[in-house]
C-alpha cells in the first residue's frame, strides 16, 4: 500500500496479515489472517494454511504446535483432542484421529485429549487396550502389589487366605475375620459367625474349633459372639454350650451373676413370693405369705383387711370393725388378692360384730 504520492516503493503489510489487491492506499487494508492460517513475512499477498499438527488465532505470523494429546489436520484454529481410550503420541505429528494410540494393557485415559495413559492403581486391572477405566478386583481378592503391569485379574489379584475375607470390590488388602466368626476357605467375601451358645475372642481364626463352648454359668444368646455372658440375676446354667440361661423357679431368687446351679436360688422368705426368675417381692396390701418359697401371696380372708405390704402371717389381717364389712370373691381370694380397707354397711343391713 502507499498513502503518500509520488513515492517509489509500497509499503509492506506487516507479518500476520495480507493484501489481495492492487493500488491499497492505507495500510487498513492489509487484512489479518483468519484462525487456521498464517503470514511470516511482510508484505505478504495470501496467508498460508497451517500445517499438520499445528492451529493458529487470527493475525497469526507463525501457527503452534498442538499440546499432547490434541491433534490438527491443518488449517484449523484449534486443536482437537484425542478421546478417551487413547492418548497422544510426541513421537509423531498429531495430524489426525489415528495418531491417537490406544493405552496399553493395565493403563487408561478417561478423559479426552490424555497425553498419556494412567497406570491401574492397586486393586484394578485392565486387560484391553484402549480402557477408559480400569476393572476392579473382585470382592473375596486384594490387590498384588508390587506389580509390573496390571494386565489381568491373575497378575493383579490374589485370593484373600483363609482366616480372612474382602466385601468390597477393588481393595488393596483382605480383612482378617473379626472375633466371633472364622473362615476355612479362601477369596471369601465374608466370615461365618460362630454359633449361638460359643464365642471366640480370636481374630483372623480359620476353623470352627476356635468357637469355645460358653461354660457353667455362661450363655451366648446369638451368633458371632466374642465371649459368653454372664447368667443374670435370677437365672442359672448347669450346662455348657447354651444360648440362654434357666430362669430360677417360681418362690425362688438369686442375687449373684453366673449361677451354676439350681441350689443357688433361695426361697423367698415369709411375707414375699417371686414369679420364676423375677427377684423376691413383698405381699402386696390385703394378702399375706406365711411359707417360703411362694409364688404368690393369700388373700386376707373375709371380714378382714390388711394395709401393709409384706405380711406373714394371716394374723397380720385385721378384722373390720362393728358397722363395716370387707367381702372376698372366689377369683380373687384364688388370685391372692385380699382387701385394704373396709367398707360401711350399705343402708338397710348391719354388722353389730367385729
Amino acid at each position: 500500500y502507499q498513502r503518500n504520492s509520488g513515492q517509489s516503493s509500497c509499503d509492506s503489510c506487516p507479518v500476520g496479515t495480507f493484501n489481495d489487491k492492487e493500488g491499497a492506499t492505507l495500510e487498513t487494508d492489509c487484512v489479518k489472517c483468519p484462525a487456521g492460517k498464517y503470514a511470516e513475512n511482510q508484505g505478504s499477498s495470501t496467508c498460508a494454511d497451517c500445517p499438520a499438527g499445528e492451529v493458529s488465532d487470527v493475525g497469526a505470523s507463525a501457527c503452534t504446535a498442538c499440546s499432547a494429546g490434541y491433534y490438527s489436520p491443518g488449517g484449523l484454529a484449534e486443536c482437537l483432542p484425542c478421546p478417551v481410550g487413547p492418548h497422544g503420541d510426541a513421537t509423531v505429528t498429531m495430524a489426525s484421529l489415528s495418531d491417537c494410540v490406544p493405552c496399553e494393557l493395565g493403563t487408561y485415559a478417561s478423559s479426552a485429549g490424555s497425553a498419556a495413559c494412567t497406570a491401574c492403581p492397586v486393586g484394578t486391572f485392565s486387560a484391553a487396550l484402549g480402557a477408559i477405566e480400569c476393572t476392579k478386583c473382585p470382592a473375596g481378592t486384594e490387590g498384588k502389589d508390587p506389580v509390573a503391569i496390571r494386565s489381568s485379574q491373575q497378575a493383579s489379584c490374589s485370593d484373600c487366605p483363609a482366616g480372612s475375607y474382602q466385601d468390597i470390590e477393588g481393595e488393596d488388602s483382605c480383612k482378617l475375620c473379626a472375633a466371633g466368626t472364622y473362615q476355612g476357605s479362601p477369596a471369601a467375601s465374608e466370615c461365618t459367625p460362630c454359633p449361638s451358645g460359643t464365642s471366640s475372642a480370636s481374630v483372623g481364626s480359620t476353623d470352627v474349633s476356635a468357637c469355645v463352648a460358653c461354660g457353667e454359668g455362661l450363655y451366648a444368646p446369638t451368633e458371632g459372639m466374642s465371649e459368653c455372658l454372664h447368667c443374670p440375676q435370677g437365672t442359672y446354667q448347669d450346662q455348657t454350650g447354651r444360648d440362654a440361661c434357666t430362669a430360677c423357679p417360681a418362690g425362688t431368687y438369686v442375687d449373684a451373676f453366673k449361677a451354676v446351679t439350681v441350689t443357688e436360688c433361695t426361697a423367698c422368705p415369709a411375707g414375699k413370693f417371686a414369679v420364676a426368675g423375677d427377684p423376691c417381692q413383698d405381699c402386696a396390701a390385703g394378702s399375706y405369705q406365711d411359707e417360703i418359697g411362694a409364688e404368690k401371696c393369700k388373700a386376707c380372708p373375709a371380714g378382714t383387711f390388711l394395709t401393709q405390704t409384706g405380711g406373714q402371717s394371716a394374723a397380720a389381717c385385721a378384722l373390720c370393725s362393728v358397722g363395716t364389712f370387707a367381702a372376698v370373691t372366689a377369683e380373687n381370694l384364688a388370685a391372692g388378692i385380699g382387701n385394704t380397707v373396709c367398707e360401711p354397711c350399705p343402708a338397710g343391713t348391719y354388722a353389730d360384730q367385729e
